[in-house]
């Protein structure tokens, strides 16, 4: 294999790892991030508080998006070879692609980790009435991304993918700033034993969100 062919595979691949994790970043900021809190009982308190909280959760949902990207961004390769034609525009393709496939990869992925740690799904009944709303949402999402793709196409000098990166690295700054809005408020308690320190292992939770098992 020549230089030339390796350079070439290094920046396909660190392609997908940058879309990865800026869609991964935005989803899980905008999607996840007060959930995630909520469940782990974080109660962030201060400016530096908040910022390293969003920090944190950049990284982890940046890497998570980024590891599921290899796995779409092979869907769209294979999708390509099947086809046996390359993509009009190759950038925007992934990009997009990269988008519409993440959560499937993702969903893809928390089950097999649930069902290889507890044999089963663990989740899938407490998510299963959620799930005709999460199909419909997918639906227009993805009805978007194409709307959008066609109109990149359609046009004669055709934006740079760059926009796109921008603008995704926006909706995840977004998301950030607007968390501690979207927490809800704790209520003060009337005396120092009016809450125990410790959730008592038999009161009833929520369920916890796939693949946020360990962090």
């Amino acid at each position: 294999m020549s230089g030339k062919s390796i350079g070439r595979a290094l920046r396909f691949i660190l392609t997908v790892l940058g879309w990865g994790g800026l869609w991964g970043g935005a989803m899980g900021l905008c999607l996840f991030a007060p959930r995630l809190l909520q469940d782990h009982h974080a109660s962030p308190t201060g400016g530096s508080s908040w910022l390293m909280f969003a920090a944190v959760l950049l990284g982890v949902f940046g890497a998570i998006g980024a590891l599921c990207a290899l796995l779409a961004a092979s869907a769209v390769v294979g999708w390509q070879v099947a086809r046996g034609r390359v993509y009009r525009d190759v950038g925007w393709t992934l990009g997009l692609a990269i988008g519409a496939l993440l959560p499937l990869t993702y969903l893809a992925a928390a089950a097999a980790v649930e069902s290889g740690t507890f044999k089963h799904v663990v989740s899938a009944g407490r998510y299963a009435s959620d799930a005709p709303a999460a199909i419909a949402v997918y639906f227009v999402f993805c009805v978007v991304l194409r709307l959008v793709y066609r109109w990149v196409l359609g046009r004669q000098a055709r934006p740079p993918t760059t926009a796109l990166a921008v603008g995704l690295a926006a909706t995840a700054l977004a998301g950030a700033v607007v968390l501690p809005l979207r927490m809800p408020t704790p209520a003060r308690s009337e005396g120092p034993s009016a809450t125990p320190p410790v959730a008592r292992s038999g009161t009833t939770g929520s369920a916890p969100p796939l693949l946020f098992v360990g962090l």
